[in-house]
């Protein structure tokens, strides 16, 4: 079985879906990110990302410090987050509202 699975259904918690499937896990507090699909589909599913840091979204910024259990510039992920706006901070890499 996946030791990513089950996933805690919690407040805070996102899922993020391409095509009507999971692709994404973001846990509470956004500081570890769990592909749940595929590199490609997993990578489409990052620009989801961006929507919860959007003017008036319910985050000012996202900073994810963990890819799939593992540092995120190691991660197959981490161009798409690149493209998607995060860059590399002090602790993770930093998406903040525009």
């Amino acid at each position: 079985g996946d030791e990513r699975l089950p996933l805690q259904r919690a407040a805070g918690a996102h899922v993020v879906l391409v095509d009507g499937r999971a692709a994404l896990y973001l846990e509470r507090g956004g500081r570890s990110l769990l592909s749940l699909a595929g590199p490609e589909r997993a990578g489409r599913a990052i620009a989801g990302l961006a929507w919860l840091v959007r003017p008036g979204g319910p985050l000012r910024e996202l900073r994810v410090e963990r890819v799939d259990r593992g540092p995120v510039a190691d991660s197959p992920l981490a161009g798409a987050l690149g493209e998607a706006g995060f860059r590399p901070s002090y602790r993770g890499w930093l998406l903040r509202q525009r």
